[in-house]
């Protein structure tokens, strides 16, 4: 579960980064933040909802304190997926691999819709 929560990291930020290019040299509706990421920003930000989930490994996650101030990006899906799953947390891991640094600044969150199966214990 751990790597899928990495890969996720990457796809999210795939998701959220066009490049590192200063903020000059960012097309027009742009803007770069702290670390260089460059993309678009709302009037607006969106609020986090206060979320609490349940971690792997049963304790209370706080969403909204968890990734406060970070980059968040959202999956859904299970680990038992045959196609899209998997490959979405690889290109996440991927990608967060070639930020570096700049990947400290996003948190992946792998949100299981298949909580029987997706354990340490299940094997099938």
């Amino acid at each position: 579960m751990r790597a899928a929560l990495l890969a996720l990291a990457a796809v999210l930020a795939l998701a959220g980064c066009g490049s590192s290019k200063p903020e000059s040299a960012a097309p027009p509706g742009t803007s770069t933040v702290q670390g260089g990421l460059l993309g678009l920003r709302p009037e607006t930000l969106p609020r986090k909802p206060h979320l609490v989930l349940t971690d792997t490994s049963g304790r209370r996650y706080s969403l909204a304190a968890a990734t406060r101030g970070k980059l968040t990006y959202l999956y859904f899906g299970y680990t038992h997926c045959p196609d899209a799953c998997p490959t979405t947390l690889q290109d996440i891991a991927d990608a967060l691999a070639k930020l570096g640094t700049a990947a400290d600044q996003i948190v992946p969150i792998f949100i299981t819709i298949d909580p029987t199966r997706d354990t340490v214990q299940y094997r099938p």
